[in-house]
């Protein structure tokens, strides 16, 4: 790549750039800046390189000879395929890394040159970053959540642990199960010839063998049970041949015999499995008997403490292990005791540990079959092993506790051993494995109610808890709720170590956390209601340290943690050792902040000051004020702690000779002084006094704190005569005399404070203070400036001081600090003018000095304080009228109009510029403002969201329209206007009045009414209308009818929502008003083209609601010609009918009285519904007959009324029999009558009556003369066809009645003649009409029934329905329709109103004084919280601790002196009992002639038996366990059984099979078989009592040797 001629070398240091994406910051990054500084482009490389290896292969591939071919050039495809998979992707980088370092590992340790390998270590192997899928396990187990560790660890690891170990001990059960039953196998196999069993065992011993240590064998032959003792561990080459091939086939041997024996039981007659485990129980009757033989031997050997050594190196120990496990009660027995008296020495104690005795006696606790003796003792061979110092682990875990617990669980009465035993296993210097096992026994332990064993378990605990790393471990496992149950009723002493135990857990800061949250403190509360002193103490200690730990103090407080402090500090306030802890954790609780309120709230107050006034211990009291200190900075605790008198404890505290002491006081006194609750109770406690003492102190952090409290002290005002009279003015100026600026402040502040009463002012100004001030306000510096400038301005408030002020030239002051820089002084100069300007006699004074130049100056600023302070000042100005035009000129109008719209954005200020210029506005003041943009600032300033502002400038605006310059001008220009209206939506309801009446007098005034309405003036007026005020009422009303009395204006007021609005607003009101809006109802619905916006379901609805509910006699006739418009060319008058335009019509009706207009109003209405189909029978009631008649009677006179009256009736008649039934009545037919008289009413009247008569319902009510004249005369009137023909109709329909008959014919009707000159028409239907009608009359007047009447009864008898019968054809008469153009309009329009614009009066509103202006700078904030300057007393270190330095010093503790004393085994139980009366030889084998009490229990020889009947199914199991054992283990445990097995074979040969047959037998007699003696007896084991000094075991008593026993 000629890098030695395109490298340019220049000295440059390389950036690193890592990236972890790439995997290694070389791999890449390196061989790319190498090829951008060689000039060589990378891709153009990497083609060579394919190139290369194309060729490459295309040789490879031509090549013939395959030995030649099959040479490939690795090293360069490996590098060519790095090369091309090379990228920046994550984990690309680190796949060619790990194959380069795969490359270079091969070359390492292949032919790679020596520079290659790295000898002289001259370059670095760059590190390789782990591979990609280490480094996602790694971020999967970040990211997995923090979990704490599993607590079911443990019991887990303890269950396996437990599980391995019994499966060990059935291993070796289970072998020994094995060597018996192969023992037996051999026996069989000797007699069939297999094997040769010896008998001789003489060669068993050594050839020079002399006896035992204690002279018990004397020689080869003498018969010692085959020397089982000592020599059950030896075993010589025949025996191991013999156990090689009897064991092997146990499995095939047992199984043999169970077949044989299931044969033999079937061929018996079906013995039951019980009996058959008394049989194979016999056989191993002679085994069980040496077996008891040697636990009473080991047993009574154990009883000397000489054998112990021998004892202990000779195996005993396992020996008895292994005898324990038989299932024989008086086996078990003498293990027990055997153990017990093992455990007194603690050489055989620590065989027993270590040969795995303590799991032998937990499985014969766990059986459940042992009697209270074996119990007994048992528990007394435990305890004492728990008292073997260092074996402490071993014996747990060999699970010593649980076989306590399980004794405990079956023997109560043995509580107190089984707590003593947990309680030696505490008592160490250092932990141990599995020392938490302990822990939950005692855990388990302690809900026992025996007060001993309560305090045993307490005092285990507390062993325990002296032990650093295991307290957090006992925390864990619910050493707090034990600690409550073991103190609860328990006696002081197990009270006292159960505080000890808290007082110790709490040493470990780890354990604190953990402790509150398990409720540590609930149990410390349970223990401060006792009264000894020792457990106070521990309980403060506990309280105290816990408080350390911030995050525990919310439930210390919430779990009576403050009770427990409380309990403690009222018994023993005067002891500093309770006391000081006590106050501590009070302390240290009170620094925490966020539980202030809650200390408080759980009643501390009342220890704290127990502490307090008792106490005379300075650690004491320092603490306890620090805490009180504490406290009082949350103002929500002053209540409680005044209550509780402590403001008094704090002034004695005050004249303490402590200087620390005074200082916390002054501190205390500052919090309390800091909520306003308190400082009442301060002041009225005599506290002022107390502060004023502590004030002379010479300590400037006193004095400051001092000032602080008399300062805040000050803002009391019901307080401030009190302080005054216990001289703190005096104080205050001895203070501002003071070195310290900080006290000097707050003097003057509280000078500022005490300013707020004139009193106090004018104190302060007849002190002679103020010319001091005035002259250092000139010439001081500064910050002196600032402070005498806010007590002047403060002053300046009260009215009596200001012309002293004035006197001493405070003005020229003023304008000397105006010329400052500092903005907060020319505040104050604005304040002072502001507040002098109220006095009336300086606004001139102020004027003509130019104050108005000057306030303009001063509001020329970014300061809102300046705004709002220039704008009080010129509107107390602008109050005095002979100033106000130069006050707007000099620049006041101007500034308030820059302050208003552009500079301020405080609403106050606004609003105390429109007052300014509401007073400024005046008839000379006027034509300036106006011209300086008056109306459009003030509808600008109206639109900010202040209501006061709002209302203000509504006032204003109001009063400009007073001027028609101002009205003109209000009108061109359309912002104002939108921002009157605007007002309309103001929150205010006066504003809206307001609104709404300057609207009312635009809308008035001729000149701007168009455009006011155009502008949406309307809606104002409707605001106005519905808004309660019934003056604003009137005068939008006013203003309304006055814009409808123009047409132009109809249709808009129309389309509006303001019918609706006057409708709904004339419901409820009677005067005036109420005639207005009837009045503008009228105009609106006379008109065509506003008509149609009223015609709607909604308005119809509300107008005829009105009409219904309040119809005045006043309007009466409006509303009813408005109704009458209203109906005029309704579309959907069903919906009228609906809104109940009926009861409408009633009420006009009724208030009506004789006004025909009205009359004439309501028949219209009723014509134009009427006419609508569908819509008449609504209508057709007697109500509207009445209506209507009255109508007629009324309105005679007027032709338009009758007509309609007639085709009203005509309506009614034609509709249906229903509406004709209805309208029939005499007054009806009256109006029939009045209705002749018109001629335009004929032919509906003729057609009307047609259709009355033609109803057989209503044909009665009209037949009368006055109807038949009505038709006589029509007829003889010459008229058209169709009325002729309607006529002749009416004469026969009455001519259908016999009464009618006589009159028609008579005189003066003539009706006959009339119908006969008729007949002779040419009209063929007049021809028959007449014809028909002649035959009626001429008919015989006796009939009573009518034509037609008899068909229809019966087709109603036989159909069910009336039979149709011809309808009269009736002419339809022409009706001329109602006019609904051009209608007349109504009288109100030509109304004129009198003068209606009306105007706001002008009040003169004072902009009042400033105030006392700005505070006075706030000096430094001092601290209120003395938590952080006065530290708690030291925590002491955990790593003094040191471990196994116990507080409670306990010692190992025996068992209880009564157990001592029980289950002891005397000589007695070791006396020799005669052949046939032991009782173990009735264990041993049942004997036909003992009683059956005295055998062995059936259930007990089944579970002995049980082992054997079950080895077959685990023994596959239990070889894989033995395995798992050495060889030694092997040897050790077959030879015993086979070694007793071989020396009592013959002996037993014969008394297994007598055994056998007596025990089938004698089962068989219960079952009715007869029982048959045994051939022969088997033999029986004798033990006898020797002399008082040993025991003598054996056949002969000449060979029996002695055991020496030394007690």
């Amino acid at each position: 790549m000629d890098l030695d001629r395109l490298w340019q070398w220049d000295k440059r240091k390389l950036a690193c750039r890592i990236r972890q994406e790439t995997g290694n910051p070389a791999a890449d990054d390196l061989r790319e800046r190498l090829a951008e500084l060689a000039g060589i482009n990378l891709k153009d490389l990497l083609d060579e390189m394919k190139k290369t290896k194309s060729v490459k292969s295309k040789k490879k591939v031509s090549q013939s000879d395959a030995a030649a071919s099959t040479t490939e050039d690795y090293e360069t495809d490996k590098k060519l395929k790095e090369v091309l998979h090379r990228s920046h992707i994550f984990g690309a980088t680190q796949q060619a890394l790990d194959k380069i370092d795969v490359f270079d590992t091969s070359k390492s340790h292949g032919t790679a040159v020596a520079a290659s390998r790295n000898f002289k270590k001259q370059f670095t192997s760059l590190p390789k970053s782990p591979p990609r899928r280490v480094l996602i396990q790694l971020q999967i187990e970040r990211s997995k959540p923090f979990s704490l560790p599993d607590q079911d660890d443990n019991k887990a690891a303890t269950a396996r642990l437990e599980r391995k170990l019994a499966k060990q001990r059935a291993a070796r059960k289970a072998g020994v199960d094995r060597s018996q039953s192969g023992t037996e196998t051999g026996k069989k196999a000797s007699r069939s010839g297999s094997v040769v069993v010896r008998t001789d065992h003489s060669d068993l011993l050594p050839s020079k063998w002399a006896g035992d240590l204690f002279n018990t064998m004397t020689s080869v032959n003498d018969n010692y049970l085959g020397g089982m003792i000592y020599l059950s561990r030896m075993a010589d080459s025949e025996t191991k041949t013999f156990q090689k091939y009897v064991i092997k086939d146990v499995k095939e041997k047992i199984e043999a015999e169970k077949i044989e024996a299931i044969e033999e039981n079937k061929r018996l007659g079906g013995v039951g499995s019980a009996e058959l485990d008394l049989v194979n129980g016999a056989n191993n009757a002679a085994d069980m008997g040496a077996k008891l033989y040697c636990a009473t031997a080991l047993c009574n050997w154990a009883r000397n403490p000489a054998n112990a050594n021998r004892l202990a190196t000779e195996g005993a120990v396992r020996a008895i292990s292994h005898l324990a496990l038989e299932p024989i009660p008086r086996i078990c027995f003498f293990c027990a005791g055997a153990f017990r008296f093992m455990s007194d020495s603690l050489t055989l104690a620590s065989a027993m540990i270590d040969d795995g005795a303590i799991s032998v006696m937990s499985d014969i606790i766990k059986a459940g079959t042992a009697d209270d003796s074996i119990i007994g003792n048992l528990t007394i061979a435990l305890v004492n092993l728990t008292r073997v110092n260092g074996k402490e682990g071993q014996v747990v875990e060999a699970m010593i506790h649980q076989a306590l617990m399980n004794i405990l669980a079956s023997h109560p009465d043995l509580g107190s051993a089984c707590a003593r035993g947990l309680y030696n296993l505490t008592c160490v210097d250092t932990t141990y494995p599995l020392i938490e096992k302990v822990i939950r026994a005692l855990i388990q332990l302690s809900s026992t109610s025996t007060a001993n064993v309560k305090h045993i378990c307490a005092a285990a605990i507390c062993n325990l808890a002296d032990l650093k790393s295991v307290r957090l471990r006992l925390v864990e496992e619910g050493v707090i709720s034990v600690l409550g149950t073991l103190s609860k009723g328990s006696e002081t002493r197990t009270r006292r170590v159960c505080a000890v135990i808290l007082q110790n857990l709490s040493a470990s800061k780890s354990c604190r956390v953990e402790m509150v949250s398990r409720s540590s403190v609930q149990a410390a509360h349970s223990l401060s209601s006792d009264p000894d002193p020792i457990i106070l103490r521990c309980i403060g200690l506990t309280i105290s340290r816990l408080s350390t730990e911030p995050s525990n103090s919310s439930r210390i407080i919430h779990e009576l943690g403050i009770a427990a402090l409380c309990n403690i500090a009222v018994k023993y306030p005067t002891v500093p050792g309770i006391s000081q802890p006590v106050a501590t954790a009070f302390q240290l609780l009170s620094s925490n902040h966020s539980v202030r309120v809650s200390i408080v709230q759980e009643g501390s107050v009342a220890a704290i000051a127990s502490l307090l006034r008792f106490s005379s211990d300075i650690f004491t009291l320092q603490h306890c004020l620090l805490a009180l200190c504490n406290l009082l900075s949350e103002p929500d605790n002053h209540l409680s702690i005044v209550q509780q008198g402590l403001i008094i404890t704090l002034i004695s505290l005050s004249v303490h000779e402590n200087v620390t002491l005074k200082d916390f006081c002054a501190l205390a006194f500052l919090n309390l002084s800091c909520a306003e609750d308190s400082r009442k109770h301060a002041v009225n406690a005599g506290a002022v006094v107390a502060i004023i003492n502590l004030a002379g102190q010479k300590s400037t952090v006193t004095k400051a704190r001092c000032a602080a409290a008399l300062c805040n002290l000050s803002a009391l005002s019901v307080g401030m005569d009190r302080m005054v009279s216990d001289g703190v003015i005096p104080a205050l100026v001895n203070l501002v005399r003071a070195v310290d600026l900080e006290t000097v402040r707050y003097a003057c502040a509280a000078l500022c404070r005490l300013c707020s009463t004139r009193e106090n002012g004018n104190l302060i100004l007849e002190s002679g203070a103020v010319p001091n001030l005035v002259q250092r306000a000139i010439k001081g510096d500064a910050i002196t400036q600032q402070f005498c400038g806010a007590v002047l301005s403060s002053l300046s408030l009260y009215e009596s001081c200001r012309v002293t002020l004035c006197e001493l030239d405070m003005i020229s002051a003023l304008k000397n600090l105006s010329e400052l820089s500092d903005q907060v002084t020319k505040q104050r100069c604005l304040v002072a003018f502001a507040n002098l300007s109220c006095e009336e006699s300086i606004q001139l004074k102020m004027v003509d000095q130019g104050v108005v130049a000057i306030i303009s100056n001063l509001a020329d600023s970014y300061q809102e304080s300046n705004f709002i302070c220039c704008a009080k000042a010129l509107c107390n100005l602008a109050c005095a009228s002979e100033a106000r035009l130069r006050v707007a000129t000099e620049g006041g109008m101007h500034a308030l109009m820059m302050i208003s719209m552009v500079r301020s954005v405080d609403q106050q200020t606004k609003l105390l510029c429109i007052i300014a210029l509401s007073n400024l506005l005046d008839g000379n003041t006027i034509d300036y403002m106006l011209d300086e943009g008056l109306v459009g600032s003030v509808a600008q300033i109206s639109k900010m969201p202040d209501t006061r502002t709002i209302h203000l400038c509504g006032t204003l605006l109001n009063r400009l329209s007073f001027y028609p310059a101002a009205r003109i001008k209000m009108a061109e220009k359309g912002m104002v206007l939108h921002a009157l209206f605007a007002m309309i939506d103001a929150e205010r309801n006066d504003t809206r009045i307001m609104a709404a009446r300057t609207t009312s007098n635009l809308i008035l005034c001729m000149q701007v009414r168009k455009r006011t309405i155009a502008a949406g003036g309307l809606r104002a007026l409707e605001a106005g209308i519905v808004s309660g005020d019934p003056d604003a009422s009137l005068h939008c009303l006013k203003a309304l009818f006055s814009a409808a009395a123009e047409t132009s204006f109809l249709t808009v007021i129309a389309s509006s929502s303001l019918p609706m609005a006057l409708s709904e607003f004339a419901a409820g009101c009677t005067d005036e008003k109420h005639d207005l809006a009837a009045k503008i109802l009228s105009l609106l619905a006379w008109n065509i083209e506003s008509r149609g916006y009223l015609q709607t379901k909604e308005f119809a609805e509300v107008f005829i609601a009105l009409i219904i509910k309040n119809l005045l006699k006043s309007s009466c006739k409006w509303m009813a010609l408005t109704l009458r418009y209203l109906t005029l060319g309704y579309k959907r008058p069903k919906e009228l009918l609906d809104a109940g335009i009926v009861d409408a019509l009633k009420a006009l009706f009724k208030i009506a009285e004789n006004s025909s207009t009205i009359y004439a109003n309501i028949v219209e209405v009723i014509r134009c519904i009427s006419e609508t189909k569908g819509c008449e029978v609504s209508l057709a009631t007697p109500n509207t007959i009445v209506m209507i008649g009255k109508a007629a009677e009324i309105c005679k006179e007027d032709p338009k009324t009758m007509y309609h009256i007639s085709v009203i009736l005509y309506s009614f008649s034609s509709c249906s029999n229903e509406t004709r039934m209805e309208t029939s009545s005499p007054e009806t037919e009256r109006i029939f009558v009045l209705l002749n008289n018109y001629k335009e009413c004929i032919e509906l009247v003729t057609a009307s009556i047609c259709q009355y008569l033609s109803d057989a319902k209503t044909r009665s009510i009209y037949a009368s003369k006055e109807v038949a004249s009505i038709v006589i005369g029509v007829i003889s009137s010459n008229p058209s066809v169709d009325l002729l023909s309607n006529a002749i109709s009416c004469i026969f329909a009455l001519s259908k009645r016999a009464v009618c008959r006589e009159f028609l014919v008579e005189a003066p009707l003539n009706a006959d003649m009339h119908l006969l000159k008729l007949s002779q028409s040419e009209d063929p239907k007049i021809k028959a009409n007449c014809a028909r009608t002649l035959k009626n009359m001429t008919s015989d007047s006796t009939e009573a029934l009518e034509e037609g009447a008899v068909a229809n009864l019966i087709a109603m008898s036989l159909e069910g329905k009336e039979k149709t019968v011809f309808q009269e054809e009736i002419s339809v008469p022409g009706c001329i329709p109602p006019t609904l153009k051009d209608v007349t309009p109504p009288e109100c329009m030509l109304d004129t109103l009198t003068e209606a614009l009306w105007y706001e009066t002008k009040v003169v509103i004072a902009g009042g004084a400033a105030g006392k202006g700005p505070d006075s700078p706030e000096p430094p904030s001092m601290s209120v919280d003395g938590s952080s300057q006065y530290p708690s007393m030291m925590e002491e270190q955990d790593s003094g601790e040191s471990e196994g330095k116990t507080k409670m010093a306990f010692a190992k503790m025996q068992t209880p002196q009564s157990l001592r004393e029980s289950y002891l085994l005397t000589d007695s139980d070791f006396e020799t009992i005669r052949e046939g009366e032991d009782s173990s030889v009735a264990e041993v084998g049942p004997d036909p002639e003992v009683g059956e009490e005295e055998s062995f229990d059936k259930d007990e020889i089944h579970h002995a038996t049980s082992r054997s009947s079950n080895l077959k199914e685990n023994d596959e199991d239990s070889e894989d366990d033995s395995r798992l054992g050495s060889r030694d283990d092997e040897e050790d445990m077959v030879p015993l059984i086979i070694g007793e097995l071989k020396e009592n074979l013959n002996k037993n040969k014969n008394l297994k099979a007598g055994n056998k047959i007596s025990k089938i037998k004698k089962v068989k007699s219960k079952g009715g078989i007869a029982p048959e003696s045994p051939t022969k007896e088997a033999p029986k084991v004798r033990i006898t009592k020797g002399s008082q000094d040993g025991m003598v075991i054996g056949d002969k008593a000449a060979n029996l040797g002695y055991m020496h026993k030394k007690t």
